[in-house]
């Protein structure tokens, strides 16, 4: 209390004293760099004694210098619910007294450090406040660093919420970091899945019993030099981390009453909190969660794992509040030793298959498909919408297996939807009776049986069940005020409690169908008219996924988005990088189709598709090229705008279009297209060669044709085995199947272009993916093996479809979001016959 009393007076100081003699200067492009004049009103490029403002969703990027400022807002604006941006990148430097990240009425401030340095000197604030009037902020750190100068504080959730991830190769120092400091800042959250963190005192508050704020680390290092103070929720994910305590004080980790620490296993095992020569501090309230459910199901093997190690019980104290739940065939016991605490598991002599274990869970956010189409569902829900419905099935925000039926992975607490469907584990025959806590509208279903209320109150279930599984479902809608979800059960032999995680399973999918997968949004198909064809890669540099995809305003446009993991895809800003010029070259009316490589110096190329209205050309599809100076965020045309490759008879066709590129170890780079020249009968895919990666028409060498793959495929190679990979589309057409699915096709072929195999890989999704399937990869092409709880998984991304009934566009099948999706990775004698 003394600690945050103080704080609060200095934060009043600095105010004034930060406002004295400070001009503001305002950043004034949609998308410009921070050192052009032309950019800032006035012309004035902010200096040490002025407020730089970037707001009313503006992007500043800073790439080179030593740039300072006195304050430095993002998301400080006269119209609400807007955003700013500051991305800083290698070369560039900022020097600021303070930092704040959405500063009122609901702005929201982001701050991307993918390489340079930012140096805050005074205080960091990310979700701020304005008197009664909130702001949110985001701060990404994957490469570069932050340093804070000594006693300046950082604040994830002022009074407004903030969030702050440090992944990748980025680097924090600071003094003290508190998550959650005020009232209103609830549901803040630190998360560290990478690069390294220093701090002295780590603090998460709690702001709202019903909302928690929390420090997630699930990888990198973790450092901290005196006080660890949890009072909400402290959460350890998987086996990588690092997490050490370099405390010289008496008290390195101190849990508060109402506290949670967690420990979620992963595929892998834990990861332990070693405290060094300093104790721990367990308050009698505080409570200890160890979740099993992603290593049960990667058939974990029974052992010891340290979960804290430390150098005594500051209070002598133990945890009474235990859950140890999700490890099925183990018995689980907690081993307290003088200076540490283990896990033990031991396994069962009965035991069952749980590779299934868990449920799956969709989610929604209203509006759903709010794009000025024939159907849009509005908040607030009145009463509980169909799951079969067809704008329902096709919009979920993501989906995927989680551990049991609560609301820990959902991302906001109002106008949101979910639905939880598995199996139950019935342990002995006998009347069950089922309750659901909830706050606003819930339903259930137990095999054929259901009970449905759209207003608060009691719902519950009784009724006869066999030993063995059964159906479950869960749904669920909040408009407003508080979430709450919870279901419990009571059987013989057992009184009422809340469901365990280790009662859930998933059921057996489909044959030839994969038992696991995971999807969730890049961009809603509200943001455009429609989306398709991307190319998605991972920047080891700079640690972000980048996606560019075709998007329709007037005309086809290339749009780009980037973000430091996969899950912040979705609301990170969408930027138009390529766009037609209408100046009688091929690209005229359409931009599109784009495919992102990089040559051997690391210079990002992109080729892609562009149209034109037929006159001087002839109306047809052509490719071109384009070259990065800024890793893919704008291009500059090649070849004076001109096509590289076009068809020899324009009218009555398609044309060539759909490319995709990579570089193999041979130093070419190879290039597949799809060839529906009207000039020859009929369609196929092509490759050719080039030693030059801008693909120069005279120095073009012919590889392959006649490969009947489909079109808009992507192109990926693994280098190690020298194979090239070419992936396209399967998916169902939701029109003309009662139960759509996602497909995806996996075609490998030798150096020589020899096929090899063929793989397809089918989630039982309930939608579909539309045109142009694109694989995520390293910058040199490479699949990327993404860690999904420590399994090894393929991403896949591409535009969805809509039906035909829901949207008004002609092209239905871009008419969805778009999503990516991940499979486990398949061997290489994976099942070639699945159609």
């Amino acid at each position: 209390m003394y600690k945050n009393i103080c704080y609060s007076i200095l934060f009043f100081i600095l105010v004034i004293v930060n406002s004295v003699n400070a001009s503001n200067a305002v950043f004034k492009n949609k998308f410009g760099n921070w050192n052009v004049s032309v950019n800032w009103q006035a012309n004035h490029i902010p200096n040490a004694n002025d407020n730089a403002i970037i707001a009313n969703d503006e992007i500043a990027v800073i790439d080179s210098g030593q740039n300072k400022c006195e304050i430095v807002y993002c998301g400080l604006s006269g119209k609400a619910n807007e955003w700013g941006k500051v991305t800083l990148k290698k070369g560039g430097n900022l020097n600021v007294s303070c930092l704040v990240l959405g500063k009122n009425k609901k702005n929201h401030g982001i701050f991307s450090i993918y390489g340079g340095n930012l140096y805050v000197s005074k205080y960091l604030q990310i979700g701020g406040g304005d008197g009664n009037s909130a702001g949110s902020g985001e701060l990404f750190l994957s490469a570069g660093k932050l340093i804070m100068a000594k006693e300046a504080p950082v604040f994830v959730g002022y009074k407004g919420k903030g969030e702050m991830i440090v992944s990748w190769k980025g680097m924090f120092k600071g003094s003290d970091l508190t998550v959650a400091e005020s009232p209103g800042s609830q549901g803040s959250v630190l998360k560290i899945i990478g690069g390294k963190f220093i701090a002295n005192n780590i603090t998460v508050n709690c702001q709202s019993s019903k909302i928690p704020s929390k420090i997630i680390v699930s990888g990198g290092k973790v450092e901290w030099n005196n006080h660890f103070i949890v009072n909400d929720v402290l959460k350890i994910q998987n086996s990588s981390a690092v997490i050490t305590a370099k405390s010289k004080k008496d008290i390195g980790l101190s849990l508060g009453n109402k506290s949670l620490l967690e420990f979620e296993f992963g595929a892998k095992g834990i990861a332990p909190i070693n405290l060094g020569k300093s104790k721990i501090n367990i308050a009698s309230s505080a409570k200890l969660r160890v979740s099993g459910t992603y290593y049960t199901r990667a058939n974990g093997k029974p052992g010891r794992f340290l979960l804290i190690k430390h150098n005594g019980y500051a209070n002598k104290s133990i945890f009474k509040d235990v859950e140890i739940t999700g490890f099925g065939n183990f018995a689980p016991s907690l081993k307290y030793m003088k200076k540490s605490l283990y896990l033990d598991l031991k396994r069962k002599v009965k035991t069952v298959d749980r590779s299934n274990q868990g449920i799956f869970m969709k989610y929604w956010e209203l509006p759903i498909d709010c794009d000025g189409d024939k159907t849009v569902i509005f908040p607030p829900l009145t009463y509980m919408p169909s799951f079969t419905n067809s704008l329902v099935r096709t919009h979920p925000l993501f989906g995927k297996i989680v551990r049991k039926i609560d609301l820990s992975e959902t991302l906001r607490g109002t106008n949101i939807l979910a639905q939880f469907k598995g199996l139950i584990s019935i342990p002995r025959t006998g009347k069950y009776n089922f309750w659901v806590k909830y706050n606003e509208a819930a339903q259930l279903k137990i095999d054929d049986l259901s009970i449905e209320k759209d207003k608060p109150g009691k719902l519950s279930l009784s009724l006869d069940l066999t030993n063995g599984m059964h159906k479950i479902e869960v749904g669920f809608y909040q408009n407003d005020s508080e979430p709450v979800l919870k279901v419990y059960w009571k059987g013989p032999g057992f009184s009422k409690r809340e469901i365990p995680e280790g009662a859930f399973f998933i059921p057996n999918p489909p044959e030839k169908f994969s038992k696991f997968y995971a999807f969730g949004n890049i961009m809603p198909d509200q943001e455009r008219i429609y989306n398709y064809c991307p190319s998605f890669l991972f920047d080891e540099e700079e640690g972000l996924y980048k996606i560019w995809s075709g998007g329709a305003e007037a005309g086809d446009f290339i749009l780009y988005k980037e973000a430091p993991t996969l899950e912040k895809l979705e609301s990170c800003p969408t930027l138009k990088q390529l766009y037609p010029l209408h100046n009688d070259k091929f690209d005229e009316l359409h931009c599109c189709d784009p495919s992102v490589f990089l040559d051997a110096n690391g210079v990002f190329y992109l080729t892609y598709s562009g149209c034109s209205d037929g006159d001087p050309l002839g109306k047809a599809t052509r490719i071109g090229m384009a070259v990065s100076s800024d890793k893919g965020r704008s291009w500059e045309r090649l070849h004076n705008g001109v096509h590289i490759i076009g068809p020899k008879k324009p009218e009555g066709g398609y044309g060539t279009g759909q490319s995709a590129a990579v570089r193999a170890n041979d130093g070419y780079y190879y290039m597949i297209y799809t060839d529906a020249d009207a000039a020859h009968k009929g369609q196929y895919l092509a490759v050719f060669k080039c030693s030059d990666p801008a693909f120069p028409k005279d120095k073009l060498i012919a590889v392959k044709k006649d490969l009947h793959y489909g079109s808009s495929v992507d192109l990926a190679y693994d280098s190690e085995k020298e194979e090239f990979i070419v992936i396209g589309d399967v998916s169902s057409d939701p029109d003309k199947t009662s139960h759509p699915y996602a497909g995806v096709r996996l075609v490998y072929f030798d150096k020589n272009w020899k096929k090899i195999r063929v793989v397809y890989l089918k989630a039982d999704t309930s939608w579909s993916f539309g045109e142009g399937v694109a694989l995520l990869t390293d910058m040199k092409k490479n699949p990327l093996k993404y860690s999904y709880h420590e399994n090894d998984a393929y991403v896949f991304a591409a535009a969805t479809q809509s039906y035909e009934g829901d949207t008004r566009l002609w092209a239905e099948w871009v008419e969805g979001d778009t999503r990516y999706l991940m499979f486990p990775i398949p061997d290489d004698k994976a099942d070639t016959s699945i159609k």
